[in-house]
C-alpha cells in the first residue's frame, strides 16, 4: 500500500499546537525505528519518554502517550510527517 498522507491532511488530524510541536519533532529527529507491517506503521518516537505510535491504513492513530485532548498527539504527526 502507499500513504497518501499530505501536510493538509495532516494539519486537519491535531490542533495547531500539537502539529507545530509535531513538526519540531519531525526537525529534532525523534522519529525512529519506523516500520510498515500489513499496512501498518509503526514508530517510536523521542519525547519527555519513548513512545510507540501506530497508523493504521484508515488513518486511524494511536500513541501511548497521555494526550487526552482532540485529535492526533504530537508524536503522531512527527511519523506522519516522517
Amino acid at each position: 500500500m502507499v500513504y497518501s498522507v499530505t501536510h493538509g491532511w495532516l494539519e486537519d488530524q491535531a490542533i495547531p499546537q500539537s502539529y507545530e510541536r509535531g513538526e519540531h519533532y519531525y526537525f529534532s529527529d525523534a522519529v525512529y525505528n519506523m516500520m510498515v507491517i500489513d499496512d501498518t506503521i509503526y514508530a517510536s518516537v523521542l519525547g519527555s519518554d519513548t513512545y510507540t505510535v501506530q497508523i493504521d491504513p484508515t488513518g486511524e492513530g494511536s500513541c501511548t502517550c497521555p494526550y487526552d485532548w482532540w485529535g492526533w498527539c504530537k508524536h503522531l504527526i512527527a511519523t506522519g510527517l516522517e
